[in-house]
């Protein structure tokens, strides 16, 4: 139970530091490959549950 939470936690924590890529001018080209990352986070959060 508590290696599930952890893992939670820990994507949880992926995700906003991927949605903070959304902010940074250098990766505007790059959009695509960021909504890539965060479907594949929840992907793994859905696993997860």
């Amino acid at each position: 139970m508590l290696g599930k939470i952890e893992l939670e936690l820990e994507l949880l924590d992926l995700e906003r530091k991927i949605k903070e890529l959304y902010k940074d001018e250098k990766y505007k080209k790059r959009i695509g490959d960021i909504d890539d990352l965060l479907m594949l986070v929840a992907s793994k959060k859905q696993n997860a549950m």
